[in-house]
C-alpha cells in the first residue's frame, strides 16, 4: 500500500488555488487498485491534515475512522484492530477491502509529507506551509513510537 504525492502532470498555475490551498495529485494504491484514481488531484493539506487526524483517534482507542478526500464522494472507511495493528481499509464506491498494518499507513503519510516538504525547500510553496509539515510529522513520529512501545 501507498499514499502517492505528485508534482508532475500539474501546471504550476493549477497548484495554488485563488484562496491560497495547495492542490496535488494524491491518492491511495495497493494491489494495482488506484483510489480515487491515478490522476486525483484533491487539496493535500487539507485531507493530510484530516488522515492525520484520523490515524491519531485510531491510535488513541477509537475502532473506526474515516479517511476522507475533499472533492467527489470519496472517502476510505478504516476499521482498526488495536491488538493485531490491523487496520481494514473500505474504499467507498469500489468493491475491495485492504488490511494495512497501521503502521505502514502513518509510513505512507510521513512519506508523502516529507515529500512535500522537499518542494517547500525548493522553493515551490510559501514557508508557512512547513509548519503544518512539520507539526504532522511530529505528530506522526510521536504515534509510531507509542505504538512500537
Amino acid at each position: 500500500m501507498n499514499i502517492e504525492v505528485k508534482f508532475e502532470g500539474i501546471k504550476s498555475s493549477q497548484l495554488i488555488t485563488k484562496s491560497g490551498q495547495v492542490l496535488l495529485k494524491i491518492y491511495w494504491v495497493n494491489n494495482g487498485v488506484y483510489y480515487p484514481d491515478k490522476d486525483w488531484i484533491d487539496f493535500a493539506f487539507v485531507i493530510l491534515g484530516w488522515w492525520i487526524t484520523t490515524i491519531l483517534k485510531l491510535i488513541e482507542g477509537q475502532q473506526e475512522g474515516e479517511f476522507m478526500f475533499m472533492d467527489g464522494p470519496y472517502s476510505i472507511k478504516a476499521k482498526y484492530n488495536s491488538k493485531t495493528g490491523i487496520v481494514e481499509l473500505y474504499p467507498k464506491g469500489i468493491d475491495c477491502l485492504w488490511n494495512i498494518h497501521i503502521t505502514k499507513i502513518i509510513e505512507e503519510i510521513i512519506k508523502a509529507l516529507t515529500k512535500i516538504s522537499e518542494e517547500i525547500k525548493n522553493g515551490n510553496f510559501e514557508d508557512k506551509e512547513q509548519f503544518f509539515v512539520n507539526k504532522g510529522l511530529k505528530l506522526l513520529e510521536e504515534a509510531l513510537l507509542k505504538i512500537k512501545s
